[in-house]
């Protein structure tokens, strides 16, 4: 079974949807959903349109995503990963190394980038300090405690 068979049948059976309903709402044609859900073909780019146009974002992204992995040999798994893109107040959850990742890529900027290296210390202090010092930190343009008190630059 491809990833975009699983993914397309998952919702369809979700949706309480048949191969004709979603060929109706989609403007595509019901043979088309049952090759797809049995597996027999993947759908072609202006299928996908169609699909991406009619459906919720959500689930539209997330048969973008398997629509994509079946293209992409399996030998490529550990090289790449293809996932949807966030949107506004959608949420993403990170693995520990792709956390891992990103704290040092920060941290190596901030080295650079005064901006950056005082965003890093405001959400240190968010996360270690009572709330009213780590705000009031905020407040004053990110800086430290140490650099409210003392006036020094570095920290």
């Amino acid at each position: 079974m491809t990833h975009f068979s699983q993914a397309i049948d998952t919702f369809a059976k979700q949706a309480d949807q048949t191969n004709t309903s979603l060929a109706n709402l989609t403007g595509l044609s019901h043979t088309d959903f049952s090759r797809w859900r049995r597996s027999e073909s993947l759908p072609t780019e202006k299928a996908m349109a169609k699909l991406v146009a009619a459906l919720p974002r959500a689930q539209s992204a997330a048969l973008v995503v398997c629509w994509l992995r079946d293209m992409v040999p399996d030998d490529f798994g550990d090289v790449i990963i293809i996932r949807p893109k966030i949107g506004e107040g959608e949420l993403k959850t990170l693995t520990a190394s792709e956390w891992q990742a990103a704290l040092a890529f920060f941290a190596r900027e901030g080295e650079h980038n005064e901006i950056i290296r005082k965003t890093l210390i405001g959400m240190h202090q968010l996360m270690t300090q009572p709330a009213n010092k780590a705000n009031e930190a905020l407040a004053n343009n990110n800086e430290s405690p140490t650099e409210q008190q003392t006036g020094a630059g570095e920290v």
